[in-house]
């Protein structure tokens, strides 16, 4: 069943790119076709780590070119990790975060916002000089704390993330992985309440330079810019966000970022194969 998903997946992404003409004005026939015929993640996942131990509770997996134990929740699937090993290592996936021009340098304040597993904190741990670690759900923020636990560059916060202040409700898979974030818990089976709160609060207001905005908010991306538009005018982080979410408008996040910082650049790329939206928007000054 996998295998038929992920070969239709490829079939989606080809129609979009031969029939959609905007789709082709910002992706390559090379790219695509390097896409269409990569390795499966599984597959890469086996190539870049190997599990180390496993308890009740864990997987802690060797991660190939790093030192430290990478810890994910033996709750999540795997799937979802192979997942997260395959952007994260190799460069030329479209949701991969660090493109020339929004690549994390030595001593960078990060905000990693909605970060999930942790695989973009766990791999420049020993290069920033700061990263706050945003993430409500509690398999993940449990995760979070043990992994990063005798690492003072890294700490972790259990909000979620908005264009106000307050509380927000995320509905849960049977994995008590999120799938979609609210305002209200109505039509929602199986959720959690969480605190929410703008960027801007947690940083902008306290005077905390920021060099580097990356975001997966599951479609949530457009109100955590709305919260954080006095840190990006203030800071003019590099920014890297998925725009890949059903409903996303990628041209409204340029034009909110640019509406404060009209000096931003920007590129988008990739092509989510159920709606067409680019991957990731990347942008820099």
């Amino acid at each position: 069943m996998q295998a038929i998903k992920g070969i239709w997946t490829r079939i989606q992404i080809l129609l979009f790119f031969c029939f959609d003409k905007q789709i082709r004005k910002r992706s390559s026939w090379k790219e695509v076709v390097s896409h269409l015929f990569a390795k499966k993640c599984e597959a890469i996942a086996r190539d870049y780590s190997s599990l180390e131990k496993e308890t009740e509770d864990y997987k802690s997996y060797k991660i190939k070119g790093f030192d430290n134990l990478f810890l994910y929740p033996a709750k999540a699937p795997y799937h979802n990790f192979a997942q997260v090993i395959t952007e994260g290592m190799i460069m030329s996936h479209w949701h991969h975060y660090e493109i020339q021009h929004t690549q994390v340098d030595k001593d960078d304040v990060i905000v990693d916002c909605g970060s999930a597993e942790g695989f973009f904190a766990f791999k420049y741990q020993n290069i920033a000089s700061k990263i706050f670690v945003i993430e409500p759900l509690p398999l993940f923020v449990d995760s979070l704390n043990k992994m990063f636990l005798n690492n003072s560059t890294v700490e972790v916060l259990p909000y979620a993330l908005g264009s106000e202040n307050g509380k927000l409700y995320m509905e849960l898979n049977e994995s008590a992985i999120a799938s979609t974030c609210s305002s209200s818990p109505d039509g929602m089976e199986n959720f959690v309440e969480v605190q929410a709160f703008k960027i801007d609060s947690l940083f902008a207001d306290k005077n905390i330079s920021v060099n580097y905005l990356k975001a997966d908010l599951e479609g949530f991306e457009e109100e955590m810019i709305k919260g954080a538009l006095e840190t990006i005018r203030i800071n003019k982080p590099k920014i890297a966000i998925t725009t890949y979410h059903d409903g996303q408008d990628y041209r409204k996040l340029i034009r909110l970022i640019t509406s404060v910082a009209p000096e931003y650049k920007f590129l988008v790329k990739g092509i989510e194969h159920r709606v067409g939206n680019p991957v990731m928007l990347h942008m820099w000054t």
